[in-house]
């Protein structure tokens, strides 16, 4: 798939389903966030890799990928700040990774991102897993 030009999309998502405790639009909000701000790391293209699997029995990880410009160490300190943003002042408003960070934490998960200049950057987010029954009864999410 393709998310811009010269951009492809590739995910590798587990057979079986993995339900978190997140509302589905915060679910789209995360990930739309992240593969936007994968795909603006990548002003000559590149590839973006989303995976999404169980790493013990109570959390799931998710995580983006991509093959972009990274970022110095004095940036990545500074990601979650509200209003910081690396981007053009008409590009954006830097809310984006706050309101991210906010939903992971709110849900008891947690947000890590490993990036290196000219390398790429790695978001990974672990979200604690909900019971299958409890996350049909509300609107939370399947991760498949």
């Amino acid at each position: 798939a393709s998310v811009g030009k010269g951009v492809t999309l590739h995910s590798e998502l587990v057979p079986q389903p993995a339900y978190v405790a997140l509302d589905p639009r915060d679910a789209e909000a995360i990930l739309v966030g992240l593969v936007t701000n994968a795909r603006d790391a990548m002003p000559a293209g590149g590839q973006i890799t989303i995976d999404i699997r169980p790493i013990d029995s109570g959390t799931v990880e998710l995580r983006v990928a991509d093959t972009g410009v990274g970022m110095s160490e004095a940036t990545r300190a500074r990601i979650f700040e509200p209003f910081f943003t690396t981007k053009r002042q008409d590009q954006g408003t830097g809310l984006g990774l706050p309101v991210i960070y906010g939903l992971v934490h709110r849900t008891g998960g947690t947000i890590d991102v490993d990036s290196r200049s000219g390398v790429g950057t790695a978001v990974t987010i672990r979200l604690p897993l909900a019971r299958a029954m409890d996350a049909m009864e509300t609107d939370q999410v399947r991760f498949t």
